[in-house]
């Protein structure tokens, strides 16, 4: 048998020689990477398909993971790029699905299942991510076409006075779906409350001007009764917001403007409840273009975001007080009522700093 040592480069010991060629010669390089010389210049010959691995696998592989099936793997996984680069969503049972055409397609006696994904996920680094936002969907031009408006719409107001309101659903008595458990334990899941409010958020530009104006279905709730409600609140049947109810809002935030002596611009997204009056005295109402609020609304910029944010930290916090006490998680889910909903939404948005508001509005340079 030959005494010959063979060494095997990982990755990033390919990408260091290559970075390190155009100074040293080959002979420091072997000695410092204890390589033979036709491995150094097969490496030095493969700059791309190096590269490409360094982008496809883990820097610390020496050698390229082989699937079961080769042939269908690659197809797979250029088919996968494809999807990806135009924003499809794609499934583990997609993956699936796919796979077995491509078996068929190539003639190739292969079978996936859940086993051989995981691993050709981990070989490809594929992991599986929710979808986040609207941004998929955004209209960037119509946004920046949008944005170069900005400047002129507001030059004849201070920060002070640039004002933006938005809408968002809240279900307030939600609780989290998922549990650490031990393994091999059995997991019972509980009935999911859907009980849900409208927040109106209302906030201007130097964050010293923060509101949250509440909707609910009920006219008179009971957990109102003799008791002080922390926030504005309208109902309708169906907790969303109305243009009745929109009217009624800018009517008394116009007349709030009119007692401070200051006009403001408010920026609002085109939804067919936000509905223009010409009778406004101290508020310039301005509509922000279709599809784009992803991109140039400043409550969309991460202020909602932070306020929900610190809204589940508090429920969770009085969830763990309930169960020290020895309540189920369906005995504090229907303890909570929304007049504490509106206590912990009006304490959230103490906990949210004029530094906060004021970088989102930046981010859309307003």
């Amino acid at each position: 048998m030959s005494g010959r040592k063979y060494t095997s480069l990982s990755i990033k010991q390919k990408l260091n020689i290559l970075k390190e060629s155009q100074e040293k010669s080959k002979t420091e390089l072997c000695s410092k990477y204890k390589c033979s010389l036709s491995t150094l210049n097969r490496v030095i010959r493969n700059v791309e398909q190096i590269k490409n691995k360094s982008r496809n696998f883990s820097q610390s592989r020496k050698r390229e993971p082989i699937g079961s099936c080769k042939k269908v793997e690659e197809a797979l996984l250029t088919w996968f790029g494809q999807m990806r680069s135009k924003g499809a969503a794609v499934s583990c049972n997609i993956v699936m699905e796919k796979a077995k055409q491509f078996a068929v397609m190539l003639d190739e006696d292969f079978s996936p299942n859940a086993g051989w994904l995981w691993r050709w996920q981990k070989r490809n680094r594929i992991v599986f991510k929710r979808m986040q936002g609207e941004m998929s969907s955004a209209d960037f031009e119509g946004a920046e076409s949008f944005r170069s408006l900005i400047p002129t719409l507001v030059q004849n107001y201070a920060a002070c006075d640039i004002f933006n309101a938005d809408e968002s659903g809240l279900f307030y008595k939600a609780l989290p779906t998922s549990t650490l458990t031990q393994r091999g334990s059995n997991v019972h899941g509980f009935k999911s409350s859907k009980d849900r409010l409208t927040l109106l958020f209302i906030c201007n530009a130097t964050g010293d001007y923060k509101k949250i104006i509440v909707i609910g279905k009920t006219k008179k709730p009971r957990c109102f009764k003799n008791k002080s409600v922390p926030l504005e609140y309208y109902s309708n049947r169906k907790a969303w917001m109305t243009q009745d109810i929109w009217t009624q809002i800018l009517f008394s935030l116009d007349e709030e403007m009119i007692k401070q002596q200051r006009k403001i611009i408010l920026f609002v997204d085109n939804a067919a409840c936000h509905k223009k009056l010409d009778n406004l005295k101290n508020i310039n109402l301005q509509f922000l273009p279709p599809n784009a609020t992803s991109i140039i609304q400043p409550l969309d910029q991460g202020i909602i975001h932070c306020f929900k944010a610190y809204y589940r930290q508090n429920i969770i916090r009085k969830q763990i007080a309930a169960f020290e006490a020895g309540k189920t998680i369906e005995e504090f889910s229907k303890s909570l009522t929304f007049l504490q909903a509106m206590h912990i939404s009006k304490y959230c948005l103490w906990l949210m700093t004029p530094s906060t508001v004021r970088n989102c509005f930046r981010k859309v340079t307003f």
